[in-house]
Protein backbone atom coordinates (compact mmCIF):
# COMPACT_ATOMS: atom_id res chain seq x y z
CA UNK A 1 0.00 0.00 0.00
CA UNK A 2 3.20 2.37 0.62
CA UNK A 3 4.69 2.16 -2.38
CA UNK A 4 1.59 2.17 -4.69
CA UNK A 5 0.51 5.47 -2.78
CA UNK A 6 4.04 6.67 -3.44
CA UNK A 7 4.05 5.57 -6.81
CA UNK A 8 0.87 7.29 -7.32
CA UNK A 9 2.09 10.08 -5.90
CA UNK A 10 5.22 10.49 -8.29
CA UNK A 11 2.28 10.05 -11.07
CA UNK A 12 -0.18 13.01 -9.03
CA UNK A 13 3.59 15.40 -9.09
CA UNK A 14 3.21 15.19 -12.70
CA UNK A 15 -0.29 16.07 -13.20
CA UNK A 16 0.67 18.74 -10.81
CA UNK A 17 3.19 20.58 -12.94
CA UNK A 18 1.23 19.76 -16.14
CA UNK A 19 -1.94 21.55 -14.14
CA UNK A 20 -0.02 24.62 -13.20
CA UNK A 21 0.77 24.71 -17.32
CA UNK A 22 -2.60 24.90 -17.80
CA UNK A 23 -2.82 21.66 -19.87
CA UNK A 24 -5.94 20.30 -18.08
CA UNK A 25 -5.87 17.38 -20.40
CA UNK A 26 -2.65 16.32 -19.78
CA UNK A 27 -2.88 16.68 -15.95
CA UNK A 28 -5.92 14.50 -15.73
CA UNK A 29 -4.39 12.14 -17.99
CA UNK A 30 -1.74 11.93 -15.23
CA UNK A 31 -4.08 12.00 -12.55
CA UNK A 32 -6.44 9.19 -13.40
CA UNK A 33 -2.78 7.10 -14.20
CA UNK A 34 -1.82 7.82 -10.59
CA UNK A 35 -5.91 6.45 -9.63
CA UNK A 36 -4.43 3.04 -11.34
CA UNK A 37 -2.01 2.85 -8.92
CA UNK A 38 -3.93 3.88 -5.86
CA UNK A 39 -7.65 4.22 -6.09
CA UNK A 40 -7.57 5.65 -2.91
CA UNK A 41 -5.71 8.94 -3.45
CA UNK A 42 -7.91 11.72 -2.83
CA UNK A 43 -5.37 14.45 -3.27
CA UNK A 44 -6.05 13.01 -6.94
CA UNK A 45 -9.60 12.79 -7.03
CA UNK A 46 -9.87 16.22 -5.52
CA UNK A 47 -7.33 17.36 -8.39
CA UNK A 48 -9.75 15.62 -10.97
CA UNK A 49 -12.71 17.23 -9.09
CA UNK A 50 -11.27 20.34 -9.80
CA UNK A 51 -10.01 20.19 -13.23
CA UNK A 52 -14.22 19.01 -14.10
CA UNK A 53 -15.14 22.02 -12.41
CA UNK A 54 -12.84 24.29 -14.37
CA UNK A 55 -14.11 22.40 -17.86
CA UNK A 56 -17.71 23.43 -16.55
CA UNK A 57 -18.87 19.67 -16.41
CA UNK A 58 -20.62 19.75 -13.13
CA UNK A 59 -21.69 16.41 -12.67
CA UNK A 60 -17.80 15.05 -13.10
CA UNK A 61 -17.18 17.53 -10.67
CA UNK A 62 -19.35 16.38 -8.12
CA UNK A 63 -18.60 12.66 -8.55
CA UNK A 64 -14.75 12.64 -8.04
CA UNK A 65 -14.92 15.42 -4.99
CA UNK A 66 -17.59 13.06 -3.49
CA UNK A 67 -15.23 9.89 -3.92
CA UNK A 68 -12.59 12.14 -2.10
CA UNK A 69 -14.62 13.05 0.49
CA UNK A 70 -15.97 9.41 1.01
CA UNK A 71 -12.01 8.47 1.47
CA UNK A 72 -11.53 11.53 3.84
CA UNK A 73 -14.71 10.44 5.66
CA UNK A 74 -12.98 6.53 6.00
CA UNK A 75 -10.30 8.10 8.26
CA UNK A 76 -9.80 6.71 11.51
CA UNK A 77 -11.02 9.43 14.48
CA UNK A 78 -7.45 9.27 15.41
CA UNK A 79 -6.11 10.27 12.35
CA UNK A 80 -8.54 12.81 11.13
CA UNK A 81 -8.47 14.65 14.37
CA UNK A 82 -4.48 15.14 13.83
CA UNK A 83 -4.95 17.85 11.12
CA UNK A 84 -7.58 19.89 12.82
CA UNK A 85 -7.49 22.42 9.64
CA UNK A 86 -9.26 19.98 7.80
CA UNK A 87 -8.03 22.14 4.46
CA UNK A 88 -8.82 19.56 1.92
CA UNK A 89 -12.33 18.31 3.05
CA UNK A 90 -12.86 21.95 3.31
CA UNK A 91 -11.67 22.68 -0.27
CA UNK A 92 -13.71 19.43 -1.44
CA UNK A 93 -17.09 20.87 -0.12
CA UNK A 94 -16.72 24.48 -1.09
CA UNK A 95 -15.92 23.09 -4.34
CA UNK A 96 -18.79 20.79 -4.63
CA UNK A 97 -21.25 23.26 -2.93
CA UNK A 98 -20.17 25.33 -6.21
CA UNK A 99 -21.36 22.60 -8.43
CA UNK A 100 -24.33 21.78 -6.86
CA UNK A 101 -25.26 25.20 -6.95
CA UNK A 102 -24.31 26.22 -10.69
CA UNK A 103 -27.14 22.71 -11.32
CA UNK A 104 -30.03 24.13 -8.77
CA UNK A 105 -29.25 21.59 -6.17
CA UNK A 106 -29.48 24.23 -3.22
CA UNK A 107 -30.28 21.87 -0.72
CA UNK A 108 -27.61 19.92 -1.61
CA UNK A 109 -25.28 23.00 -1.85
CA UNK A 110 -26.64 24.41 1.41
CA UNK A 111 -25.62 20.53 2.78
CA UNK A 112 -22.07 21.20 1.86
CA UNK A 113 -21.40 24.64 3.41
CA UNK A 114 -23.04 23.51 6.65
CA UNK A 115 -20.89 20.73 7.24
CA UNK A 116 -18.12 23.33 6.38
CA UNK A 117 -19.19 25.55 9.11
CA UNK A 118 -19.22 22.85 11.45
CA UNK A 119 -15.71 22.16 10.26
CA UNK A 120 -14.75 26.09 10.35
CA UNK A 121 -17.44 28.01 12.00
CA UNK A 122 -15.63 31.60 11.10
CA UNK A 123 -15.21 30.34 7.32
CA UNK A 124 -16.29 33.77 5.52
CA UNK A 125 -16.48 32.30 2.61
CA UNK A 126 -18.77 29.64 3.54
CA UNK A 127 -20.71 31.91 5.48
CA UNK A 128 -21.35 34.18 2.99
CA UNK A 129 -22.17 31.62 0.48
CA UNK A 130 -24.77 30.28 2.91
CA UNK A 131 -26.50 33.58 3.16
CA UNK A 132 -27.08 33.68 -0.54
CA UNK A 133 -28.24 29.75 -0.78
CA UNK A 134 -30.68 30.40 1.72
CA UNK A 135 -32.26 33.47 -0.36
CA UNK A 136 -32.44 31.09 -3.51
CA UNK A 137 -34.02 28.41 -1.11
CA UNK A 138 -36.54 30.70 0.24
CA UNK A 139 -37.97 31.96 -3.30
CA UNK A 140 -38.31 27.96 -4.81
CA UNK A 141 -40.28 27.45 -1.59
CA UNK A 142 -42.07 30.57 -1.88
CA UNK A 143 -42.85 30.47 -5.53
CA UNK A 144 -43.81 26.68 -4.55
CA UNK A 145 -46.50 27.67 -1.99
CA UNK A 146 -47.81 30.72 -3.71
CA UNK A 147 -48.06 28.74 -7.10
CA UNK A 148 -50.00 25.82 -4.98
CA UNK A 149 -52.18 28.12 -3.06
CA UNK A 150 -52.64 30.16 -6.46
CA UNK A 151 -54.18 26.63 -8.52
CA UNK A 152 -56.01 25.57 -5.01
CA UNK A 153 -57.72 29.34 -5.48
CA UNK A 154 -59.06 28.66 -8.48
CA UNK A 155 -60.79 26.14 -7.52
CA UNK A 156 -62.16 27.36 -4.88
CA UNK A 157 -60.50 25.71 -2.19
CA UNK A 158 -59.69 28.74 0.17
CA UNK A 159 -59.37 26.53 3.50
CA UNK A 160 -56.46 25.05 2.04
CA UNK A 161 -55.21 27.97 -0.36
CA UNK A 162 -55.27 30.15 3.07
CA UNK A 163 -52.98 27.54 4.27
CA UNK A 164 -50.39 27.62 1.70
CA UNK A 165 -50.51 31.80 1.48
CA UNK A 166 -49.57 31.59 5.19
CA UNK A 167 -46.38 29.44 4.42
CA UNK A 168 -45.23 31.18 1.83
CA UNK A 169 -45.82 34.60 3.77
CA UNK A 170 -43.96 33.00 6.66
CA UNK A 171 -40.78 31.57 3.97
CA UNK A 172 -40.21 35.21 3.43
CA UNK A 173 -40.37 36.36 6.80
CA UNK A 174 -42.88 39.16 6.79
CA UNK A 175 -40.80 40.89 3.87
CA UNK A 176 -42.72 43.54 2.05
CA UNK A 177 -42.29 42.80 -1.78
CA UNK A 178 -44.86 42.84 -4.67
CA UNK A 179 -44.92 39.01 -4.56
CA UNK A 180 -45.65 39.61 -1.15
CA UNK A 181 -48.91 41.84 -1.48
CA UNK A 182 -49.49 39.54 -4.06
CA UNK A 183 -50.03 36.93 -1.55
CA UNK A 184 -52.09 39.28 0.85
CA UNK A 185 -54.40 39.97 -1.81
CA UNK A 186 -55.36 36.44 -2.78
CA UNK A 187 -55.65 35.63 0.96
CA UNK A 188 -58.48 38.65 0.95
CA UNK A 189 -60.17 36.60 -1.89
CA UNK A 190 -60.29 33.03 -0.52
CA UNK A 191 -61.38 35.18 2.75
Amino acid sequence: MIKSRKDSQEIKFQGDALFYQENLDGALEKYQEALERDPYNEYCLANISVIYMMKQDHEKSIEYGSRALEIIDSFQNETKSFNKQNALEIKLLLRRSNAYNALAEYEKSKSDLDRITLLEPQHSEANQKLKTIQKKLDEVTFTKYKDQANELLKKKEFTLALDLYEKALKVTRKATTLDNIGVYVNKIACL
